[in-house]
């Protein structure tokens, strides 16, 4: 137990050196009948939610063990029983029973009657929430200012709300960069002067167009799917990794003389799962759970091959995996293996082939030079900006929608070619929701967060926005793959309402997107043994490795997989990009050469979440070959990737005295736990102060910073003087070096 709890809290960043620790957290797992990975994400979200510090204490700890028991009891504790009145049956009851049990007047009776009909004030009125016209912006406005956004609120909610309320409100680290993966050493940001060129967004034909009929699938046909899938992906596993002579023999292989056999005879050559055989053998199958409940572990693996093969006829073998040194597998997974059935009862491997990935697009040197360099202000520094989000995209407080508008005051100042938005829009989990404390019907409140969107890129004549709907819409059917939003009022030319999930291409580069959170499913469900990579990347490198954005079967009890139309789940290439919104902690990967982004959820319950920005560069004109050659994209190495804290910078002015290096110590003791970004003006400046800033001072000053600051990475400090400011970034805390210290004309 031990073990697997370091290893869970470790796959979501979190590493555990005490022994008490690790015995607390097995002690409540074993209280509370958790699994180590239930209680690392209870704890993720606990630590995040309440603002504490990730690793946790044995304090801490418990007040998690008692969060756990209150939310426990709200489950299991009943309700109790209610009557239900109404205004003219609640006097009348009442008359009745006072005039039964004491005797009083019929005069008192009618009184009585007649004053529970008169019409009061509700003592409590019901959520409300603002309507789109309470949103009131100019398109010119957006495109200049971000502050001509103006805040929705509830009316019934005020500034001096509860605690839990003002979570999101007066955090602390809004703006703050989280992670930044930038192997390539590209610029982080475009230059002030740099053109933003349009860009071309197209959809895969394999992705989901207009909904669909469901809950009318046979079994048969689901059994057939099933089927097809084996077979399809066998070949493929087959032909990339060369197994035709465990199939047809070495001898045969080689002779030269016979036409070689095609993918699909050596295929349906293979053996039965129960074929006794003493000799090295290879069967084709997907992974399951070797009992009528429990999750896959190293002693409850078999592989069926259900009915594609009239010898195996829908047969399963348990596979004894003790020989195999690594390994990691899940059910649904489609596998080939290499080994020995001695006994025809168990199949043992020594060696499993996990898949094969679908090729990726190649773009012709001649493309790339028309989209990249074929116009006077292109060159070298042209780039594609990426912004991607998921929701909810409220806290779940209210329903005014605060964070989203923060969201969107960041893609007017980063203006992306493309944002795409993942949903939950219109969360079925918000408590306002579950508990019918909401007036407007929620087809309004989809509608008012689409016109706050079409609003913004309206303004921003190349941003492109893609909506992708979530299993938790309110508005949207609980299938998946889920089909685009249908009943969208507002349209543009440049709102993409795609289908969950989707595969899509930005000028030569391939996207694949889908909201429903398969990493956090296929962790609770995979089981592993000395893997060397990191849990993330192998998840991610399941979905590329299978072709299917969700590869899982069954699929887990909040997905419901609609068999017939499995095809629209399949990635149709390698995608270059792969974005997936998850619960589990956010992370950018190169996972043999896609791209991987877990951007976060833009709030996690009260408090605020994260979001994904992408600036992927255009490539290098001496890369680019003469001929017309086609060429991978290479988009690890062309990318700058950050993960943000949701939304802006709360920045604090301070005037500077001398000496300068005490002035900036005390002013950041202060103010730098209030705020996210400290802006130091120099008032009685002296010639020549700033090059003693950069030159002398910059060492000593860090060093004395990362002591004074409790926070030391949620701030920036900035110094201004005389229309030029040194800008010392949260990177630069701990030693600012050349590459920190940025010059720049603040007017």
């Amino acid at each position: 137990m031990e073990t697997a709890v370091r290893e869970q809290f470790t796959s979501l960043g979190i590493t555990l050196d005490d022994d008490n620790i690790i015995g607390k957290c097995c002690e409540l797992c074993h209280r509370f009948g958790l699994e180590p990975l239930d209680l690392a994400v209870k704890w993720n979200a606990y630590f995040m939610a309440q603002g504490l510090p990730e690793k946790p204490t044995l304090p801490l700890l418990e007040n998690l063990a008692q969060d756990i028991s209150r939310n426990l009891s709200k489950k299991t504790t009943p309700k109790r029983p209610t009557v239900h009145y109404d205004k003219s049956s609640i006097g009348e009851g009442l008359a009745n029973a006072l005039v039964s049990s004491f005797g009083l007047t019929g005069e008192i009776a009618e009184a009585i009657k007649a004053s529970s009909q008169k019409s009061t004030e509700p003592s409590r009125k019901r959520m409300s929430f603002s309507s789109p016209q309470a949103l009131k912006r100019s398109v010119g406005g957006l495109t200049g200012s971000p502050q001509s956004i103006t805040p929705t609120k509830a009316p019934n909610s005020s500034d001096g709300g509860s605690p839990r309320l003002a979570t999101y409100a007066t955090r602390t680290n809004a703006g703050h960069i989280e992670l930044t993966f930038n192997p390539g050493g590209k610029l982080l940001d475009r230059k002030a002067d740099t053109p933003i060129q349009p860009v071309q967004l197209s959809v895969f034909p394999t992705t989901l167009e207009k909904p669909y009929r469901y809950m009318f699938e046979k079994l048969n046909d689901r059994a057939e799917v099933l089927d097809m899938r084996i077979e399809d992906l066998g070949k493929l596993i087959i032909s990339r990794h060369k197994l035709h002579s465990l199939v047809i023999g070495e001898e045969e292989n080689k002779d030269t003389t016979k036409q070689p056999p095609t993918a699909q005879e050596i295929f349906h050559a293979l053996n039965s799962v129960a074929h006794v055989c003493q000799d090295r053998t290879l069967i084709i199958g997907r992974i399951c759970v070797d009992a009528t409940e429990g999750k896959l572990n190293s002693s409850s693996i078999a592989l069926e091959m259900q009915g594609c093969f009239s010898n195996s006829q829908g047969k399963r073998i348990p596979l004894n995996i003790n020989e195999m040194r690594m390994y990691s597998l899940f059910p649904g997974q489609i596998i080939a293996a290499e080994g020995r059935n001695p006994t025809g009862d168990v199949f043992v491997p020594t060696n499993i082939f996990e898949g094969a990935p679908a090729p990726r697009k190649k773009t012709k040197a001649k493309e790339l030079l028309n989209l990249y360099f074929s116009s006077s202000d292109s060159g070298d520094d042209t780039s594609i900006g990426v912004m991607a989000v998921a929701g909810p995209y409220t806290t779940n407080q209210d329903m005014t929608y605060a964070p989203l508008e923060d969201f969107l005051r960041q893609v007017v100042e980063k203006k992306p070619q493309v944002v795409i938005f993942s949903g939950p829009f219109v969360d079925a989990r918000h408590p306002l929701i579950m508990e019918s404390e909401f007036e407007e019907s929620f087809e309004d409140v989809l509608h008012f967060v689409i016109d706050q969107i079409v609003t913004v890129i309206a303004g921003m004549p190349q941003t492109h926005a893609v909506i992708i709907p979530s299993l938790y819409d309110v508005t949207h059917d609980f299938i998946f793959p889920q089909a685009p939003f249908q009943s969208i009022a507002t349209k543009h030319e440049r709102l993409h309402l795609l289908a969950n999930p989707s595969t899509f291409v930005v000028n030569e580069l391939t996207f694949a997107v889908t909201s429903a959170d398969v990493l956090f499913d296929l962790s609770r469900a995979e089981t592993s043994r000395n893997m060397q990579s990191e849990r993330m990347l192998r998840l991610v490198n399941h979905l590329i490795e299978q072709r299917s954005l969700y590869p899982l079967e069954p699929a887990s009890e909040n997905v419901h997989l609609d068999y017939a139309h499995i095809d629209n789940i399949k990635l149709p290439v390698t995608p270059d990009v792969i974005i997936l919104p998850s619960t589990l902690r956010h992370f950018i990967s190169d996972v043999n050469g896609s791209l991987a982004v877990n951007p976060g959820h833009l709030t996690r319950l009260s408090s605020g979440g994260t979001y994904a920005y992408l600036l992927i560069h255009c490539p290098r004109r001496n890369d680019i070959p003469e001929t017309n050659k086609p060429m991978f994209s290479g988009v690890v190495e062309r990318t700058a990737c950050r993960i943000i804290q949701a939304g802006q910078q709360q920045c604090v002015f301070v005037g500077l005295s001398s000496p300068l290096e005490q002035s900036v110590l005390d002013a950041v003791a202060c103010f730098g736990h209030l705020c996210s970004c400290l802006i130091i003006v120099n008032r009685t400046a002296q010639t020549g102060w700033m090059d003693e800033c950069m030159y002398a001072n910059c060492q000593v000053l860090s060093q004395k910073l990362v002591q004074v600051s409790s926070r030391r990475s949620h701030y920036a400090v900035e110094i201004v003087d005389r229309g030029l400011s040194i800008q010392l970034n949260e990177h630069a805390i701990g030693g600012w070096g050349s590459d920190s210290v940025r010059l720049h004309d603040s007017t």
